[in-house]
């Protein structure tokens, strides 16, 4: 139908983003919450909210590897280099990587009150 423009993968990219970042804020905001409400509920849904972050940033991050970048490495380390709001997103990919990998029950059994 044309509703994604003249370049949807550009859209596609964006609005990932854009999704990824008010999920990253959602999650940011549950203890927060839970501190000032005193409710327990907000944690409840914390890990489940950063895990679709986390999945949203990969489909943005995948998105612009295919569409904008072409699969083409040479071009993702050029922006890299060129653009610095490039290399946030990719520390922030970075740091929640971490989170996902270590969000599952044996992580948190083995890290206990640490996790």
């Amino acid at each position: 139908f044309g509703l994604l423009g003249p370049d949807p993968g550009k859209t596609l990219v964006d609005n990932l983003g854009l999704g990824a970042l008010i999920l990253l804020l959602i999650t940011l905001a549950m203890t927060p919450l839970q501190q000032l409400s005193r409710w327990g509920g907000w944690i409840a849904v914390r890990r489940q909210l950063g895990l679709w972050c986390f999945a949203y940033v990969t489909l943005h991050l995948s998105g612009y590897v295919l569409f904008i970048a072409g699969l083409r490495l040479d071009l993702v380390l050029r922006d890299l280099y060129e653009r610095p709001y490039i290399i946030v997103g990719a520390l922030a990919f970075l740091g929640l990587l971490a989170l996902a990998v270590t969000s599952n029950r044996f992580s948190i059994r083995k890290l206990g009150r640490k996790w």
